[in-house]
């Protein structure tokens, strides 16, 4: 599979002074940010995005979509962003960044877009990027791995998470369960032959096997013509 690679566009104008917020930059007239009440109007050149932190990967088909809805004059939600050490960050909004990056490369005139700025702390920023999901869901393999960051790197107790979520510990415990599973159980699930449903299911009822066992489902699915494993087939 090629890897995709970020979109060239023109150069980004440079940010000289520190701030600590947009609004700081904007009274700063820092270059590049603009206040336009109650968002801030952004070139979208200046937002960065941290590599890892946006649980989908970046789906081409989704951002093509986007770029066409864009031409057509659909409007979108505000981006939402977060300042760190006098740098934008994308949290909410990455396949839109990507589709506009795209589309100033191929010459269209996008000079600022609207943003929200979030000033919670680096836990709550990855809450608010799980819980957006706004154009394009998250699979369950990809909360799972997001939902044990929250445990293991920012110390979240599965009920801390469930609640800020809105479900219940059982759906966290579940995901995380998803996402400790082997490796070739989760290419399984990436690759849409097994769902995520499935897949937890046969890992709780053959342990160490599971692998094994969704294998022959797979391939007993496409023997009759099949391109997903049910339950029915394991």
């Amino acid at each position: 599979m090629a890897t995709k690679k970020t979109p060239a566009t023109p150069a980004a104008p440079q940010l000289t002074k520190m701030a600590r917020s947009l609004k700081g930059m904007a009274e700063a007239k820092i270059v590049g940010v603009n206040k336009s009440v109650p968002t801030f109007n952004v070139d979208p050149r200046i937002i960065k995005v941290r590599e890892g932190f946006n649980g989908r990967p970046i789906d081409l088909a989704h951002v093509a979509e986007i770029k066409q809805a864009k031409k057509a004059g659909a409007y979108f939600p505000p981006y939402i962003v977060a300042v760190l050490d006098g740098e934008v960050y994308m949290i909410d909004g990455h396949h839109r960044l990507w589709a506009d990056m795209e589309l100033i490369a191929e010459g269209l005139p996008i000079k600022a877009v609207s943003c929200v700025e979030f000033t919670g702390n680096d836990a709550e920023r990855t809450m608010l990027m799980i819980g957006s999901q706004g154009g394009l869901a998250m699979t369950p393999l990809q909360l799972g791995v997001k939902y044990k960051e929250m445990v293991n790197l920012h110390k979240w107790s599965v009920k801390q998470v469930a609640d800020f979520r809105g479900k219940s510990s059982q759906h966290v415990s579940d995901m995380i369960a998803l996402a400790n599973t082997d490796s070739a159980i989760q290419e399984m699930v990436t690759s849409g032959a097994v769902a995520g449903a499935v897949a937890l299911k046969t890992v709780k009822g053959h342990g160490s096997k599971a692998a094994a066992v969704l294998a022959e489902g797979i391939e007993a699915a496409k023997a009759a013509g099949k391109t997903k494993v049910t339950p029915k087939g394991l």
